[in-house]
């Protein structure tokens, strides 16, 4: 099973990125390039709808394999929805393993295929192409591939049976895979806690008992499967019932190890199953973490090495 450490900070993983692979431009020669790159529109413009971005007139790089292998591990996000010069640059030099697509990046669906077209043509390496990601929840505020008719988390739970729920999956892995989307970061495995989360926020989840998220999350995780896409159930150890800090990472303060079990239980089903992957969140589990109590499961060896790979 593939564990993507994706934790909420990857998220936001390109401004630091970019800066300091921008640094390391500005202190070593660049690699050769067959012509200079031409001047851009700004990093904000929004694409106009349905209207295909511009054609890179970029050479592709050829880079040396094992220089670029430290950031083929790399999932990166974008500054925009068009392709910058500087974002160019970099995934034309680095080779970043993957792409990790934002609602500040999507606009409509032929945009969409336009810039996963270019980044395709700058990252990828012989016999092998970047990882193109997307956090797709559906609904109105969730639709990050703008994908018609796509149900949000609640109403997919409300679907009449679990073949019907396997359908939609299948459904959106299609949608997605026909943009050039080939991972989602989906199923939300989080439990509803009516105490800590507002009614609204109810439509981002699959359910608020154990058993209805891990049946709900495992059987859509099979349709997008069945479409043709890796499937990364998120955001472990389950931020449902987190208690939000004033230093923003969440907090489980539960102790009783049956509830902790309860908590975590979508993501055993999950791991069972042998989903793609599993997405690390940045919620602390001091129960558990005794070592290291305010640490955010992204970075606990205990979380993700001890209980997830190997429990």
């Amino acid at each position: 099973m593939i564990t993507f450490l994706l934790g909420v900070a990857v998220g936001y993983f390109l401004n630091p990125a970019l800066k300091e692979l921008r640094q390391k431009d500005d202190a070593e020669p660049a690699p050769r390039v067959a012509e200079p790159l031409p001047p851009t529109a700004p990093e904000r413009e929004i694409a106009p709808p349905d209207t295909a971005l511009p054609a890179l007139d970029v050479p592709p790089l050829e880079v040396d394999l094992e220089e670029v292998w430290p950031t083929r591990h790399l999932i990166v996000g974008l500054p925009g929805t068009s392709m910058d010069r500087e974002t160019a640059a970099v995934l034309n030099r680095y080779k970043p393993g993957g792409v990790w697509l934002r609602a500040s990046n999507t606009v409509e669906q032929i945009q969409i295929s336009s810039l996963i077209r270019q980044v395709n043509t700058l990252a990828a390496i012989p016999d092998a192409m970047p990882l193109i990601a997307a956090a797709q929840q559906g609904g109105s505020a969730g639709n990050i591939l703008r994908l018609p008719n796509a149900l949000a988390y609640g109403e997919i739970a409300r679907l009449e049976s679990l073949d019907a729920i396997r359908e939609a999956g299948r459904a959106t892995a299609e949608q997605a895979l026909a943009l050039g989307v080939g991972v989602l970061l989906s199923p939300v495995l989080d439990i509803f806690d009516p105490e800590e989360r507002e009614a609204e926020q109810r439509p981002f989840f699959l359910g608020d008992t154990p058993e209805t998220v891990s049946q709900a999350g495992v059987a859509y995780a099979e349709g997008l499967l069945k479409g043709g896409v890796l499937a990364a159930a998120r955001h472990y150890p389950g931020i449902g019932s987190a208690i939000f800090q004033q230093n923003d990472v969440p907090l489980i303060a539960e102790t009783e190890v049956e509830m902790l079990a309860a908590t975590m239980l979508p993501f055993a089903e999950a791991a069972a199953y042998d989903i793609s992957g599993i997405v690390i969140g940045n919620a602390a589990m001091p129960a558990l973490d005794v070592q290291v109590p305010g640490r955010p499961a992204m970075l606990s060896p205990v979380m993700v090495r001890g209980v997830l790979r190997t429990q």
